[in-house]
């Protein structure tokens, strides 16, 4: 798993499968990606790009409740960046008394590769992100401290059909 040019690169000449950890680091995700298929050299492993992305999907029965229990993930990673230890925190319904203005927006930007919502809400915006980027595997995550939330979002994965939103990408 990487985050940068140099582990695309890396998988490549090596001809390795690669993962794009996009769930925390999507900044180079496009030139990543790009790179690594561009350069890939067959291998006793592989003889074509195998493409692998990391995203971070909660699912809930409305768009509130998925955002108000990710918010323990923005949370987390506001103490990451922060440097504080501690286990994940519970979800609040008030970012803006936790982080800063700067601190939002570096979790945005460091946390956009979410899909967070119903399955309405999630599916069609997981059907572009996979049709522009058509992984050969997406790698999901779930960063939240209500379990129950957690097994409830893993129970409305099928209905996001993520097969037919993979096959329709690759027909893209």
């Amino acid at each position: 798993m990487g985050s940068s040019l140099f582990g695309a690169t890396l998988a490549a000449h090596l001809g390795l499968p690669y993962v794009f950890a996009s769930h925390f680091a999507p900044q180079m995700l496009s030139q990543a990606i790009n790179t690594y298929r561009e350069q890939f050299k067959p291998s006793a492993y592989l003889d074509k790009p195998y493409v692998m992305l990391a995203a971070n999907l909660l699912l809930a029965d409305d768009d509130d409740t998925a955002h108000y229990h990710f918010t323990s993930a923005q949370q987390s990673f506001v103490r990451l960046r922060r440097n504080e230890r501690g286990q994940m925190p519970k979800p609040t319904h008030d970012m803006d008394s936790i982080w800063s203005q700067a601190e939002k927006m570096m979790v945005d930007n460091a946390l956009s590769v979410s899909f967070i919502g119903s399955v309405a809400t999630v599916k069609p915006k997981l059907a572009d992100f996979l049709a522009k980027y058509q992984p050969d595997e997406l790698i999901v995550t779930a960063n939240v401290y209500d379990q129950a939330a957690r097994l409830r979002s893993l129970e409305l994965v099928p209905q996001l059909n993520l097969f037919t939103l993979q096959s329709a990408a690759a027909l893209a």
